[in-house]
């Protein structure tokens, strides 16, 4: 259902062989109508730069640290 952008391809992004690798990763992942992710962001600018690539999911300590049960629910809004 998800292709992952691991975290060594999100390092590189400033490489041009590991921008390209992850451009062809969201392109399949778009043509399989299947969601993209992108894993170990610590960066706006890896943010920025996979959004613009057409990733729209992300996940890294850039958002937060691993956090448990308990302190994620603190973490979230109150709905």
């Amino acid at each position: 259902d998800v292709l992952k952008i691991y975290k060594s391809f999100v390092d590189g992004l400033d490489d041009v062989k590991d921008r390209e690798l992850v451009k062809t990763i969201i392109a399949i992942s778009k043509s399989m109508e299947l969601g993209v992710i992108a894993e170990g962001i610590e960066t706006k600018h890896q943010v920025e730069t996979l959004y613009n690539m057409g990733c729209e999911l992300f996940q890294g300590y850039y958002f937060s640290k691993p956090l448990s049960a308990a302190k994620i629910r603190s973490w979230l809004p109150k709905t």
